[in-house]
């Protein structure tokens, strides 16, 4: 039997995520039956594709080791769309949203969690699990709001006082005129810093051009080396055939001038 297109699977896996979060719990088995018919996915070919959620589920548990949440929760939804009734893979994708949510502190992760942990409730009533996770939630919510409102009232206290206090010794048109000394301080600094930049982008274009001609120069010193030695080579060669003309043989006889001869009266 040949396993369906990939990309059907995928859109089987959206659209069952899709309908447990619209639904707020557990698709039903008729319900998936009804979505793999309609993408025309053979009870057969579903079962094959379930024996990967457990891949699923142990690449999850160890993307959440690391803290990589997303890729965590993508996993699980993967398992989950495929064995949407194990406890064990609501639990985990609750604990992934929770461990977003404390880096975050995002309001669509906490409800995340939430909807993971009444369907994990919803299979397992009594699951020790989901409930440890709603007491941690809670825990940390208050001491995040806990930090919050203390910030913001450090930082009123802040304000307050310092308002106060430029008010009673008449410093406040100080401060205005400071911040708008500033703001034009700021402004020539950026107006420092275009320049600054636009001479730096000449000074490196001037930089390249001088790469180039030292290049272009170097390369002609290299032809001109070589065309002197060619010549060098040339004179030589002159030189030796000179000597050799100017130079007499060792096997030609040297000729005697002629003697002159009396003539006998």
């Amino acid at each position: 039997m040949a396993l369906v297109h990939s990309g059907v699977i995928e859109n089987y896996i959206q659209r069952v995520t899709e309908l447990s979060q619209s639904t707020q719990r557990i698709p039903t088995t008729a319900e998936l039956e009804a979505i793999a018919s309609e993408l025309g996915i053979e009870p057969e070919e579903i079962q094959a594709a379930q024996k990967q959620a457990a891949d699923h589920f142990t690449r999850a548990q160890g993307y959440m080791r690391l803290g990589y949440w997303d890729d965590a929760i993508a996993e699980l939804d993967d398992a989950i769309a495929f064995n949407p009734g194990e406890s064990k893979f609501l639990l985990s994708s609750a604990e992934a949203y929770l461990g977003k949510w404390k880096q975050h502190h995002r309001a669509p992760d906490a409800d995340q969690m939430h909807l993971r942990v009444r369907q994990c409730l919803s299979l397992e009533p009594g699951c020790e699990g989901a409930l440890d996770l709603l007491a941690e939630f809670r825990r940390r919510q208050k001491r995040y709001f806990r930090t919050i409102v203390g910030s913001l009232m450090f930082a009123g206290a802040i304000l307050c006082g310092g308002g106060i206090y430029l008010l009673s010794q008449g410093g406040l048109p100080f401060v205005i005129e400071e911040k708008a000394r500033l703001e034009n301080l700021q402004s020539t600094i950026e107006a420092q810093n275009d320049t600054i930049a636009q001479l730096m982008g000449e000074q490196e274009a001037l930089r390249r051009e001088f790469d180039t001609l030292i290049s272009q120069q170097l390369q002609e010193n290299r032809l001109n080396g070589d065309r002197l030695e060619n010549l060098q080579a040339r004179l030589k060669a002159l030189e030796e055939k000179i000597k050799e003309y100017q130079t007499p043989s060792m096997g030609t006889p040297t000729p005697t001038p002629p003697q002159s001869q009396e003539n006998d009266d």
